[in-house]
């Protein structure tokens, strides 16, 4: 009877360790999630901008949007939110990724943005005063609105 009491007994410890485990397992899912997101936004911020400063050096096409590259390269699978089962093989979707072929190509608009950079430009700029007639200071003077 007591060897039964001492296999129980140690049952429950590896059970208590087991539950740690998981937790902890689950806790640093969690936080590997919160990096991805984090990682993420940044490349989205960063696409953007590449997209950006290829609009104004005329680049022929861009490779960070999605359906926008060069005829002929292969795309990277897309994939979404992975959850934790699936990252561990415990079940989720038994599709493969679906992946397109042939990135469809398109022609891009050149973008220029007259904006200034930094306040050294904005600093470095003399203001031009243009000569207006009297009918036109009073209809500038009357389109703006009185505080």
């Amino acid at each position: 009877m007591c060897s039964y009491i001492s296999k129980y007994c140690d049952c429950l410890k590896m059970h208590a360790k087991c539950q740690q485990e998981i937790q902890q397992q689950h806790e640093l899912i969690i936080k590997l999630q919160e990096d991805l997101f984090d990682k993420n936004k940044r490349i989205s911020e960063l696409t953007g901008l590449l997209d950006k400063y290829q609009s104004v050096f005329n680049q022929p096409t861009s490779l960070s949007t999605p359906g926008v590259g060069v005829k002929s390269q292969k795309q990277q699978p897309k994939l979404g939110h992975v959850d934790s089962n699936e990252v561990f093989g415990f079940g989720g979707s038994l599709k493969p990724p679906i992946l397109d072929s042939v990135v469809q190509t398109r022609k891009r608009g050149i973008g220029i943005s007259a904006e200034p950079q930094n306040e050294d430009e904005i600093q470095s700029k003399e203001l031009t005063k243009h000569p207006k007639s009297e009918s036109i200071r009073k209809l500038i003077k009357n389109a703006h609105p009185r505080k």
